[in-house]
């Protein structure tokens, strides 16, 4: 589930309760939202719809039962694989053939069959959305990177300071950031030599395909979600964000 802001109220979201990554979110998260007997009350295809009219998506959205027969296959297929439908499937609900060429590229790019690991895609997705300041982006990582192993401090880092966070990183996975990092800062400086950089780092053509695609889906999602003003942050217990769009 998700916490969006709410007015007048002080708490802010908190994956834990101390350490540096919790003061990097209490620098940026919106508040918590305590109408929760509000969102529990919704039906599923709704819920979503609930917290964006209480202080989320800044346009309109279509609730489930007033969505077209395309619309609501779309709301459906996210249903099944999430339990929900999402804010950003909501920001885009008053256009259906959006919605579903946005879920259909989100599932080709996370079914890419490159040697990629899990862990370096989402390397990859986290520090595109730290660059770019899109808290519910990275709050949705930040999920994956504590299963994979990183600690608090170092997705701190990765936040804060991803050049410094790459050095000590192995040489592929920092190589990666080293890409990640130009391409999101600095795309009109990006040269051939960056890509030769991947190879000599032992990624192949498909593989660097693999990690192009990430980073520029998340530049994607992350200027949709800001642009919009979808500023809720992912509880740590939502584990629906492993899941990949039903085909």
């Amino acid at each position: 589930m998700r916490v969006t802001p709410d007015d007048g109220k002080d708490e802010r979201h908190r994956h834990r309760r101390n350490g540096p990554l919790q003061e990097h979110h209490r620098r940026l998260a919106p508040r918590r939202c305590r109408d929760r007997t509000r969102r529990r009350a919704a039906p599923p295809g709704q819920r979503c719809a609930a917290v964006c009219e209480h202080g989320g998506v800044w346009i309109r959205s279509v609730p489930y039962d007033d969505a077209d027969e395309e619309l609501r296959r779309h709301y459906d297929r996210q249903r099944e694989t999430l339990g929900e439908v999402t804010e950003m499937t909501l920001a885009g609900s008053l256009y259906p053939r959006l919605v579903g060429a946005r879920l259909e590229l989100y599932a080709a790019t996370e079914r890419c069959p490159s040697a990629l690991t899990a862990r370096q895609r989402n390397l990859i997705g986290f520090v595109t959305s730290a660059l770019n300041g899109t808290l519910h982006c990275m709050s949705q990582v930040t999920v994956k990177l504590r299963a994979d192993g990183f600690s608090d401090e170092e997705i701190a880092l990765l936040a804060s300071d991803p050049a410094a966070a790459a050095d000590a990183l192995p040489e592929g996975e920092a190589a990666l950031l080293r890409y990640t990092i130009d391409l999101t800062s600095r795309p009109g400086e990006i040269g051939e030599d960056d890509v030769t950089a991947l190879r000599q780092a032992g990624f192949d053509d498909l593989a660097i395909l693999d990690a192009n695609a990430h980073c520029a889906h998340l530049n994607y999602v992350n200027r949709v979600v800001t642009g919009l003003g979808i500023q809720t942050v992912v509880d740590p217990d939502f584990a629906a964000y492993d899941a990949i769009p039903a085909d």
